[in-house]
C-alpha cells in the first residue's frame, strides 16, 4: 500500500512538471530511488531530475547510475543533501556512469559526505566524459588530495568542464586558483568553438546546413567545386553517416552488454550475500544446537542431582526407621526385664510372707516405676507417631516439590524444544524469502553496528575508568621509567631538531620549486596567448583562401581512412567484448549452479538438524516419562513402608500394654487375700 502511494506520487509529479521531475525533500530513500528510476523510463522527455534531501545512499545511487549509463535524455541531476559518499561503491557507480554518459551537462553533489577517495574516483571519470560542463561539490570532504586529482584531470585532458564548485572542502588556495585558471581556459576554448561554428555557418550561408549545401551555394563568393569533388564529398558523407550509425549501434550494444554484465555481477553478489546469510544461519543453528545439547545435559544433571537427593533422603528415612526399631527393641527388652522382676517378686512374696510389708513397698515402688516407664513409653510412642506424621508430611512436601520441579523442568524443556523448532522453521522461511531477508539483514546489521558502537563507547568509558585506576597504581613505576627514558627522549629531541632543520630546507626547496613552476606557468600562458593569436591569424588567412577546399578534401579522405581503421578496431573490440561476455556468462552460470547446490545442501542440513532436534525432544520426553514412573514407584514403596511401620508400632504398643494390665489385676488380688 505504501509503495503504491509512493508510485502514484512520483507519477503525478512526472505528469505535471513538464521536462522537470522535482522530487526534492521527499525522503524517498534507496527503495524510493529505485521506484523513481523505474518510473522515469516511462517518461523519456524529462531533462532535469531533482532528488535533493531524499536520504539516498550507496544502493540507491547504484541503481540511478545504471540508468544514467544508458539514458541519453537527462541533462541536469540535483543530488544535494544525500549520503552518496558514505560508502565507496556508491561513488564508484556514479563515476562509471559519468564516464559513459553523453547527455549530462550539470550535476549537483553538495553535502554528500564525499571524501578524498570518492573525489579521486569522480576526477578519473572526467577523463572520459566530454559533455559535463558543471559539477557542484561544495560542503563535502574532498581535501587536498581530491583537489589535486581534479587539477590533474583539467591539466591533462578535460576541456569540457567549465564550472567546478569546491567551497567548504579544505582545498588549498593554490590548487583552487589553478583549477579556476583551467576552468577559464575551458570557457575560452568553448567560446572560440562557438565563434568558429558561427563563422562556418556564415561562410556557408543561411540556407546551407551541411557540406552538401555549402557545395551548392555560389552566392557567397566561394569557388564552385567540380562534379568529381562533389561526388567524392557525397560518397564521403554517406560513408561517414553509415560509419557513425554503425558506431552508435556498437556503442548502444556495448552499453547494453555492460548493463547486462553489471546486472549479472549484482545478481552474483546478491547470491553470494544470500549464501553468506545461509552460512551464518547454519552457524547460528549449530551454536543453538550446541546450546540445546548443553541445556539437555544440564537437565539430565539436574535430574541426576534430584535423584541423588531423593536417594539420600530415602536413606536418611531408612536410618531413622532403623533407629526407631532399635528403640522399640530396647523397650521390648526393658519390658521383658520388668516382667521377670515382677515374677521374681511374686515368688519371693509367696515364699516369705514375713517380709510382706517390705515386699509390698518394693512392689509399689516397682509398680510406680513401671507406670512411669509405661507413661514414658506411651509418650515416646506418641512422639514417634508425631515424628512419623511429620516425616510423612515432609516427604509429601518434598515429593510435591520434586513433582513441581520435574513439571517445571519438563515444561522448560518442552518450551525450549518448541522454541528451537520454531527458530529452525523461521530460519527455513528466512532462507526461502531472499529479497526481504537481505533488506532486513542489512537493517539489522546497521542496528547492530549502532549498538556495537554504543557498546564500544560504554567499553571505552569503562576502560578509561579502569585506566584511571591502573594509572594510579603504575604512577610510581612510570616515574621511574620516565627518569630512565629522559636521556632517550632528549636524544630523540635532538634527532627531531635535525629532522626539522632538514624539513625546513625541503620546504625552502619546495617554495623555490613552486616559484619556478609559477614562472613556468606564466611563460606557458604567454606562449599559449601567442599561439592563440597565431592561430587566429591563420584562421583569417584560411578564411580568405579558396584553395583550402582541396586540402579539406584530402583531409576528408584521410579522415575516411582513419574512420575505417577505427571501425575495424571497434569490430575487434566488440568481438573481444562478446567473447568476454560469453566467458562471464559461463562463469556466472557456473557460480549460480554452485550457489544453488550450496543452498540445497544448507536446506538439507537444516532439515537434518530439525530431525535431530525432534529425536532429541522425543528422547527427553521418554526420559521424563521414565523418571515420572520411577518417582511414582518410590512414592508407592514409601507409603507401603510407612503403613507397615505404623502397623508394627501399633501391634507392639498393644502387646506391651496387655501384660501390664494383667499384672495390675494380679496385684489387686493378692492384696485382697492378705486382708482376708
Amino acid at each position: 500500500m505504501f509503495q503504491r502511494g509512493r508510485d502514484d506520487k512520483i507519477r503525478a509529479k512526472a505528469e505535471t512538471d513538464g521536462p522537470v521531475l522535482d522530487l526534492s525533500n521527499a525522503y524517498l530513500g534507496d527503495e524510493g530511488c529505485a521506484d523513481v528510476v523505474r518510473i522515469l523510463r516511462e517518461y523519456p522527455s524529462k531533462r532535469l531530475l531533482d532528488l535533493r534531501g531524499n536520504r539516498i545512499q550507496a544502493d540507491g545511487i547504484t541503481i540511478l547510475a545504471a540508468m544514467l549509463k544508458t539514458t541519453m535524455t537527462i541533462e541536469h541531476v540535483n543530488l544535494e543533501w544525500n549520503c552518496i559518499g558514505v560508502l565507496d561503491h556508491g561513488v564508484e557507480s556514479l563515476a562509471n556512469a559519468l564516464a559513459l554518459n553523453t547527455s549530462l551537462t550539470s550535476i549537483d553533489l553538495r553535502n554528500n559526505s564525499i571524501g578524498p577517495d570518492g573525489a579521486v574516483i569522480l576526477a578519473h571519470a572526467l577523463k572520459r566524459n566530454r559533455t559535463l560542463e558543471e559539477m557542484d561539490l561544495r560542503w563535502n570532504e574532498v581535501g587536498s588530495v581530491g583537489g589535486r586529482a581534479f587539477l590533474d584531470v583539467l591539466e591533462n585532458g578535460n576541456h569540457s568542464l567549465k564550472r567546478l564548485q569546491l567551497m567548504g572542502n579544505n582545498v588549498p588556495i593554490a590548487t583552487s586558483d589553478a583549477i579556476d585558471d583551467y576552468l577559464k581556459r575551458n570557457n575560452h576554448l568553448g567560446n572560440l568553438q562557438d565563434a568558429h561554428d558561427d563563422s562556418l555557418h556564415e561562410l556557408r550561408g543561411p540556407e546551407c546546413s551541411n557540406l552538401m549545401d555549402a557545395a551548392r551555394c555560389s552566392d557567397d563568393g566561394l569557388v564552385q567545386p567540380s562534379d568529381d569533388n562533389a561526388k567524392l564529398l557525397l560518397a564521403y558523407l554517406a560513408d561517414k553517416d553509415a560509419l557513425t550509425s554503425q558506431i552508435d549501434t556498437l556503442q548502444r550494444s556495448l552499453r547494453s552488454l555492460e548493463a547486462q554484465v553489471e546486472a549479472r555481477d549484482a545478481t552474483a553478489q546478491q547470491l553470494e550475500r544470500e549464501l553468506q546469510v545461509a552460512r551464518d544461519d547454519r552457524e547460528r543453528h549449530i551454536r543453538r544446537e550446541g546450546q540445546e545439547r548443553d541445556r539437555a545435559d544440564d537437565i539430565a544433571r539436574l535430574l541426576d542431582q534430584s535423584e541423588a537427593r531423593r536417594k539420600h533422603e530415602a536413606d536418611e528415612s531408612s536410618a531413622r526407621i532403623q533407629s526407631l526399631e532399635t528403640a522399640i527393641l530396647q523397650l521390648k527388652e526393658a519390658k521383658t526385664v520388668a516382667e521377670r522382676q515382677a515374677q521374681r517378686s511374686g515368688e519371693e512374696l509367696v515364699q516369705a510372707k514375713a517380709h510382706h510389708d517390705q515386699s509390698v513397698r518394693l512392689l509399689e515402688m516397682e509398680n510406680d516405676k513401671l507406670r512411669s516407664s509405661l507413661s514414658g513409653v506411651q509418650d515416646e510412642a506418641a512422639r514417634l507417631r508425631e515424628q512419623v506424621h511429620d516425616g510423612r508430611k515432609e516427604l509429601d512436601r518434598r515429593d510435591g516439590m520434586w513433582r513441581i520441579e520435574l513439571d517445571e523442568t519438563k515444561a522448560a524443556a518442552t518450551r525450549r524444544a518448541e522454541v528451537a523448532i520454531e527458530g529452525l522453521e523461521q530460519q527455513l522461511r528466512h532462507a526461502n524469502a531472499h529479497a526481504d531477508a537481505v533488506v532486513s539483514e542489512l537493517h539489522s546489521q546497521k542496528n547492530l553496528v549502532e549498538s556495537l558502537q554504543y557498546q564500544v563507547l560504554q567499553m571505552k568509558v569503562a576502560h578509561e575508568a579502569a585506566l584511571g585506576d591502573v594509572s594510579k597504581r603504575m604512577e610510581a613505576e612510570c616515574h621511574e621509567r620516565l627518569e630512565r627514558h629522559m636521556a632517550e627522549v632528549e636524544g630523540s629531541m635532538d634527532e627531531l631538531r635535525r629532522q626539522r632543520a632538514a624539513l625546513e630546507k625541503d620546504v625552502e626547496k619546495h617554495r623555490m620549486h613552486g616559484e619556478l613552476l609559477r614562472e613556468e606557468k606564466t611563460r606557458q600562458r604567454k606562449v599559449f596567448d601567442e599561439e592563440l593569436v597565431t592561430r587566429e591569424r591563420q584562421y583569417d588567412e584560411l578564411k580568405a583562401s579558396v584553395v583550402a577546399k582541396d586540402d579539406r578534401l584530402a583531409a576528408i579522405e584521410v579522415e575516411c581512412l582513419r574512420h575505417t581503421r577505427n571501425y575495424a578496431q571497434s569490430q575487434d573490440k566488440l568481438a573481444a567484448l562478446e567473447s568476454e561476455f560469453e566467458n562471464t556468462n559461463k562463469m556466472h552460470a557456473h557460480r549460480i549452479e554452485k550457489l544453488q547446490a550450496l543452498l540445497a545442501q544448507e536446506k538439507q542440513a537444516c532439515s537434518e538438524a530439525i530431525g535431530v532436534a525432534k529425536d532429541k525432544e522425543r528422547r527427553l520426553m521418554e526420559q521424563v516419562a521414565t523418571l515420572e514412573g520411577v518417582v511414582q514407584d518410590a512414592e508407592r514403596r514409601h507409603e507401603q513402608t510407612l503403613a507397615a511401620f505404623v502397623h508394627d508400632v501399633r501391634e507392639y504398643v498393644d502387646r506391651w500394654s496387655a501384660p501390664n494390665r494383667h499384672g495390675r489385676r494380679h496385684c489387686d488380688g493378692n492384696e485382697n487375700v492378705d486382708m482376708i
